[in-house]
């Protein structure tokens, strides 16, 4: 009987596993997405402002 109750500990900390690696994942991925995000914002302001930049020479 002291068995199954270790098997059922087991089985719930599996389950409490397999539930917080896609969080972890989408925070990470969601971080990388933002991170890519405000780098072609930047690239964007950058382009504009060379050319604004050019035409006052």
């Amino acid at each position: 009987m002291n068995n199954g109750v270790t098997g059922n500990n087991t089985s719930q900390k599996h389950d409490a596993n397999e539930d917080t690696i896609p969080d972890t994942l989408i925070a990470i991925l969601a971080s990388c997405g933002a991170l890519v995000l405000i780098l072609c914002c930047f690239a964007a302001y950058c382009t504009y402002h060379r050319r604004s930049y050019r035409k006052n020479q």
